[in-house]
């Protein structure tokens, strides 16, 4: 009542006078990342969890050691010091080097940190005596850049596991929310591929958190800084032959299966050309033993990671099987399944009836809560708080294709917006608390620009119903601007002619 008393206040004194093909992943064997983000240096003795360190670990240096010289890189790293005296440790150039390159993939947060380091040595005892860092921009400038990255981080964290969710999920339920936000929100930069230096983040945690775009190694960087924010370890693994990363993640004390975000994240020709259809995720490499990632992709034999991986398939792997993307709530999982598959490009894709389905670890077949029937899926799943957005194609193909919301907690359908006839709602995605489509002709002939969903009462198209669209109402009713009649209807309300009027929307958007 406030905000309308506040609302007709302003009002009166106005008018007074938006087959998969996989992608192709970065040479992660070599050390291009651009950085690893900033984190605490190590204050005890001991390293958490007492990281055995990819390649390093083949040398066999013991834990003060490795402690030690963990310590002073990180240490460095916090100063933005230009050396790191490393003499006393008697280190061979192989070990510190690979050392140095390990803590890397081990801290993602060290992000401004860049791929390459100058050294010296003791030629005579073959000995490190001092690595030189170098970053990729002043500490002031990474202290900017952490700030916003510890933002974005809390807030995916944030819309990745529904309030209060962590406490009730298990290690591997929180593995997979991660995952399939990740595949779900990131898009795979193939541009990085061909212009590095013009696309630096890709590279490493930064980008795939804040930029939401990275190559397989800033897939595989942030989803381990994700996995750490919620107390999961993760090993980092990478393969010359496959000229690949991805991850190793514990899933209970010692037990520690293959994730590969980045390849979970299909990568195909999309209508607004970026390479990746929104709304897919699949489970194709989540949770596999090393037979299993190895029939998958047999260029993986030379894998090196440091973890000791399980040998039996994950008993909840039934779960995850065939679902194109998962979103949990309230205790349980929603399965979206039979959907379409691309295959050779967006103009494949044939749409079906998508069943919704709940489930959980104990049950994982579930039981189907919702079925879209006669009125098959074509823009996949989006999900914005306790809603599900997609669209639809009615049956026939001539009329208005929809957008339609499903709501998670009492499992009611509704239609948000109904295009124009002979166009769909294509590449849902929510992004920054709003949800975008792409509206297209059903055949595909033709693009649209990206355009916000507008809720009830948005009159000026910027995702939200609140006091600006208040403010531009006021002042078309005095005159002073003009909105439209599609406005009107893309805002879902009736033109109003007065006061009256408008406090009748008022009321009629507050109890819907």
């Amino acid at each position: 009542m406030k905000k309308i008393i506040a609302f007709l206040l302003l009002l009166s004194l106005l008018a007074a006078p938006a087959a998969f093909a996989e992608p192709q992943p970065s040479n992660a064997s070599e050390p291009k990342n651009e950085a690893i983000a900033q984190q605490s240096s190590l204050a005890s003795g001991a390293l958490p969890k007492e990281y055995a360190f990819g390649p390093a670990s083949t040398y066999a240096l013991d834990q003060d050691t490795t402690a030690e010289f963990v310590r002073r890189v990180l240490a460095a790293w916090d100063a933005f010091s230009s050396e790191i005296d490393v003499s006393d440790l008697g280190l061979s150039v192989a070990e510190g080097t690979d050392l140095y390159w390990a803590t890397r993939n081990t801290f993602p947060r060290y992000f401004d940190v860049k791929g390459e380091i100058g050294y010296s040595y003791n030629s005579a005892k073959n000995t490190l005596v001092k690595i030189t860092p170098k970053y990729a921009c002043s500490k002031e400038e990474h202290e900017v850049r952490l700030a916003t990255y510890e933002a974005e981080m809390a807030r995916v964290l944030n819309d990745a596991l529904p309030a209060n969710a962590q406490q009730e999920m298990t290690t591997v339920e929180i593995a997979l929310a991660l995952h399939d936000f990740i595949a779900l929100h990131a898009k795979y930069c193939h541009a990085a591929l061909a212009d590095a230096e013009n696309y630096p983040d890709a590279w490493n945690a930064y980008g795939l958190i804040v930029n939401k775009t990275a190559v397989c190694e800033g897939y595989a960087l942030a989803y381990a800084d994700l996995l750490r924010e919620c107390g999961i370890y993760s090993q980092y693994a990478t393969s010359k032959t496959a000229a690949h990363a991805w991850n190793a993640v514990e899933v209970e004390d010692g037990v520690f299966y293959y994730v590969d975000v980045t390849w979970d994240d299909p990568s195909m020709q999309s209508l607004d050309g970026d390479q990746d259809v929104a709304g897919y995720a699949r489970h194709t490499y989540f949770m596999l033993t090393a037979e299993e990632l190895l029939a998958l992709d047999p260029k993986r034999a030379d894998t090196v990671c440091a973890a000791e991986i399980a040998s039996a398939p994950h008993p909840n792997g039934a779960l995850w099987k065939d679902a194109n993307a998962m979103f949990y709530y309230d205790g349980a999982w929603l399965r979206i399944e039979d959907i379409a598959r691309y295959t050779n490009g967006f103009g494949s894709l044939t749409p079906y009836g998508a069943k919704f389905v709940r489930a959980t670890l104990a049950d994982p077949a579930g039981e189907i809560i919702y079925f879209t029937g006669s009125y098959p899926l074509r823009g996949m799943p989006a999900r914005l708080g306790n809603t599900l957005y997609y669209g639809v194609i009615p049956q026939g193909g001539a009329e208005a294709g929809e957008i339609r919301a499903f709501n998670l907690e009492d499992g009611t359908e509704r239609v948000v917006l109904t295009l124009s006839p002979g166009h769909c709602a294509e590449e849902l995605e929510e992004k920054g608390g709003k949800i975008f489509y792409l509206d297209v002709w059903y055949d595909g002939g033709e693009q649209y620009v990206s355009t916000c969903l507008r809720p009830a009462g948005d009159l000026n198209g910027d995702g939200a119903a609140d006091l600006l669209d208040a403010l531009a109402l006021a002042r078309h009713l005095a005159g002073q601007r003009s909105i439209s009649a599609e406005d009107f209807a893309a805002a879902g309300v009736q033109a109003p002619n007065s006061v009256a009027d408008v406090l009748n929307m008022l009321i009629a958007q507050k109890a819907a």
